[in-house]
Order: structure tokens, then sequence, then C-alpha cells
């Protein structure tokens, strides 16, 4: 307290609050962005893939690589809310293919496993137990190798018929292709859990 009863900040104390608040900043920071709670989702990596040969890739929506951060969260019923549905689980397949009119949401359920995607040179990703990889309508995808626990489970929005693409599609295939859609509710969830969308 320094004459007059004015408090007299002096160095060592200005150093201190300094000190304080670079540490708890970041803390506000992210108490503010989860007011609701911690996000159940961590985002690993997005990135848009080019056309490659015969595949065709998507123009507009990026892949995503998704981790599950808490184990307790109902991840099925937040992706039925949102409009998904497993269809198949299993492990995808060895050979590159690609959906030509439906996006896909690949939930890893047990074991690690390497997955191509964007055609032949495009990125490899490491996949474990817990991850999620959306995969855009278009989107080459191979399973390179996996332990022998691989599984995932094949989740569709619930509007969007998948089939097995293996060549070049024609013209106005492709045009179908590249116009296929993700929902307001998709975009939603995966804008709240990081997710860059270049187009609306």
């Amino acid at each position: 307290m320094g004459q007059g009863g004015k408090v007299m900040l002096t160095r060592r104390h200005f150093l201190q609050i300094s000190t304080l608040t670079a540490l708890t900043l970041p803390v506000w920071r992210c108490w503010g962005a989860n007011a609701t709670g911690p996000s159940p989702f961590e985002l690993v990596e997005q990135w848009y893939a080019q056309p490659a040969d015969w595949v065709p890739n998507h123009p507009g929506l990026p892949i995503v690589h998704f981790r599950h951060a808490l184990a307790y969260d109902p991840l099925n019923a937040k992706l039925q809310r949102s409009g998904w549905r497993m269809q198949w689980q299993g492990q995808p397949f060895a050979k590159p293919y690609f959906h030509s009119q439906a996006h896909v949401l690949h939930v890893v359920t047990a074991g690690t496993g390497v997955m191509q995607t964007g055609g032949d040179k495009g990125k490899q990703v490491q996949l474990r137990q817990g991850d999620l990889l959306f995969l855009p309508a278009g989107t080459g995808q191979q399973l390179l190798s996996a332990d022998p626990r691989f599984q995932t489970q094949a989740w569709y929005p619930e509007k969007q018929s998948w089939d097995v693409c293996r060549s070049a599609l024609s013209t106005s295939a492709q045009c179908r292709q590249s116009a296929t859609t993700l929902s307001a509710a998709s975009r939603k969830m995966m804008q709240a859990f990081g997710t860059q969308f270049l187009t609306t």
C-alpha cells in the first residue's frame, strides 16, 4: 500500500500477475468453448483430395479423421440423430474402390489398420479403436494393412444408397457424384468437432 491509500504495483507483482494470466487464459478459453461439457471428438486432420486417375474424389467436401475422445459418450445415438445409419461392419475392401453417390463414416471399433484414401497417390491414414474416418462420395478407399482384430462400422446418410465402384464414372454419373451433398444436421455435427468446410 502506498501513500494516500494507493496500491503500488511493483515489478515483482506485475510479473506474478502476468504469469498467472498466461497460465489460466488457455483454461478459460477451453471452458468457454466447452461450456456445455467436453467435446466427444478430437479433430486429428482434414484435407481435400484431387481427382486421381479413375478415382474422382469429391470437389467440395473434405476427408476428415476424428478421434472419439470420450469412451462413455453415446456415439451411435449422436450419429442416428444426425441422420446416419450403420449398414455393415467388418473390414473394408483390400482393393481400391469408392462409393459414387454416398458418403461413408468408418467407425473403428477394434484393432488398428492403415487405409489409403484418395487413390494410389493419396494419403495413408493410421487408424485405431475409437477413430472415425469421414469419406465423401467419390473418395478412393482401400485397406492396406490391419491386425486380425481390426473392425469398422460403416455408417451412411439414411437417404443415400452406397455402391462399390472400381473404374471411372461416365460424365453424367460423375456430375451426380460431385453433387452429392451433406445434410445440415451432419454439417452441424462435424463443425462442432472442428471440421472446416469450404462450401455451404
